[in-house]
Formats: structure tokens, C-alpha cells, sequence
């Protein structure tokens, strides 16, 4: 049988002392996987602009006025649709189309609200409104031109004289016809602030003398 000494036990323990020494200094060594670079944090999505709705924003087609005379109403918090239009000096002269487009509706009843009124529909939710009219020229379904007679003004509806209401519509939104049609003659004699005029690009020296046949009117 083999008897260890006391000089084996103190080799042995020496050995071992030696065996974890070297276990503890060994480094692993680098893995031969490659490693992903580390990629930056996604920056947040950006919010979406705001638009503007309004109907002067958008690719709409050119207006014209569907009729020269004095404006009477604008497009307020009291007159909250459109605009109107003094028939005064020529109560049923003939009322253009502002827009080409496609006549969508011609007709309403004589006694009440928009009376005998047109509807055209220019493309893109654009449409434009005539009121108060007391004949009508055109029938659903009809394609107009920018300047085509689509009836005569009148006094027809909840009215109480003669005048063409007027309105421009973005998706059936009323929005303000004065920011899209061409500049009127401001601060004309008599009663009205302005006159609104068939004049391309607006009023022009001798435009106001032009449109009215009876400047007495202007007074009444």
C-alpha cells in the first residue's frame, strides 16, 4: 500500500495553488461572431402639419362677378352664407355664371328662402350659390361657361328688394367670396362701401360710370 508523506500533502498543495494562480490570470479569448454596430435611437415622428381649410388656399378656379351693382352685405357673423349684390340698377339684368362648371341644382319656390336659386359645381367641392332669382336659364345637368347667362336677378324668396345673393362653397362650407373675386371699386358715391364690377382683374378708371345705367339709384 502507498503511505503519503508529509512531503507529498505540502507538492500537492503547492500544485493546486499553482493550477488556480493560472486559471484565474487566462483571458477569454474574443468570440469570432462579429458585433452589430450599435444604431442610434429612432427620432420621433414628426406631426403632421396644419392646413389651412379655408377655400383662397386651395387650386380653385378663377372668378368672375356674376353681376355689377353695389354690395350690400359681406360675409360676416351677421350674414353668415355670402354676399349680396344691389340689383338696383338693372333689377332683373342678366346673372353670370362665375365659374365654369356643371349646374347641379335650378330651381326653389318663389316665396321663400333662397327663392329661385342655382347651384354650379366647379370640381375639386367648389361650388358657387345664386339667389333670389326671377327666371332661370339653365336646368340641372347643364355645362356652363366662366360669363354664361344662367338667369335674370329678381327679388324672389325671403328678400326685400332686388339683389343677387351670392355664395362660393368649399365642401359645402360657406367660406368668404370677397377673398376670391377680383377687387371692386371702393368708395363709390352713395350708399354703398363698394361696387362690384365684371371688369377683368377688377375696377378700372371708368369701370364705375360703365356699369351704372341710373346713378340716381344709387341714391334711392
Amino acid at each position: 500500500m502507498f503511505i503519503h508523506t508529509p512531503r507529498d500533502f505540502a507538492v500537492l498543495s503547492l500544485l493546486s495553488i499553482l493550477l488556480l494562480s493560472t486559471v484565474a490570470f487566462i483571458q477569454p479569448t474574443p468570440s469570432n461572431r462579429s458585433v452589430e454596430p450599435e444604431v442610434p435611437p429612432l427620432a420621433p415622428p414628426m406631426a403632421p402639419m396644419a392646413t389651412d381649410s379655408h377655400i383662397s388656399d386651395i387650386d380653385g378656379p378663377e372668378f368672375i362677378w356674376p353681376v355689377s351693382g353695389g354690395i350690400t352685405s359681406y360675409f360676416d357673423s351677421s350674414h353668415r352664407l355670402g354676399i349680396d349684390i344691389s340689383l338696383s340698377a338693372n333689377l332683373n339684368g342678366p346673372i353670370k355664371a362665375a365659374a365654369a362648371g356643371e349646374v347641379v341644382l335650378a330651381g326653389g319656390t318663389r316665396c321663400c328662402g333662397y327663392g329661385l336659386y342655382i347651384i354650379i359645381d366647379h370640381g375639386g367641392g367648389v361650388t358657387t350659390r345664386y339667389g333670389h332669382l326671377e327666371t332661370l336659364a339653365v336646368a340641372e345637368g347643364d355645362e356652363v361657361a366662366q360669363g354664361q347667362v344662367i338667369g335674370s336677378g329678381g327679388n324672389t324668396g325671403t328678400s326685400s328688394a332686388h339683389h343677387l345673393h351670392f355664395e362660393i362653397r368649399r365642401n359645402n362650407e360657406p367660406t368668404d367670396p370677397m377673398a376670391l373675386l377680383p377687387s371692386t371699386c371702393k368708395e363709390v358715391p352713395g350708399r354703398y362701401r363698394e361696387m362690384a364690377t365684371d371688369v377683368p382683374g377688377g375696377c378700372v378708371p371708368g369701370a364705375l360710370d360703365a356699369l351704372i345705367t341710373d346713378p340716381e339709384s344709387l341714391l334711392r
